[in-house]
């Protein structure tokens, strides 16, 4: 019973040694954050740029970039990148 209390003091006396994590700070990123944008060459798309002028207007420090592509195998090409684990894209 000795040794329980024992290891249990221990327990309590370390635990807020070691949870309170290091002492590094954050890296900040550098540049830009960047949107990459997979779409449908459209007139809905020309509303989807128009939508993202206004929000790196208001979220400044943002790059959005369209990947436009043609109608004729857009969700056969985005069913294969989604399945093959793409990071060319962050939106579609």
């Amino acid at each position: 019973m000795k040794k329980l209390i024992l290891m249990l003091m221990v327990v309590a006396i370390l635990t807020p040694a070691f949870a309170g994590g290091g002492k590094e700070t954050p890296a900040k990123p550098a540049g830009p954050k960047k949107i990459t944008i997979l779409c449908v060459t459209s007139p809905e798309t020309n509303a989807l740029k128009a939508a993202a002028e206004e929000f790196k207007k208001k979220n400044p420090g943002f790059e959005i970039t369209f990947s436009e592509q043609g109608r004729m195998g857009y969700f056969t090409n985005v069913t294969t990148q989604l399945v093959g684990g793409t990071d060319a894209f962050d939106l579609v």
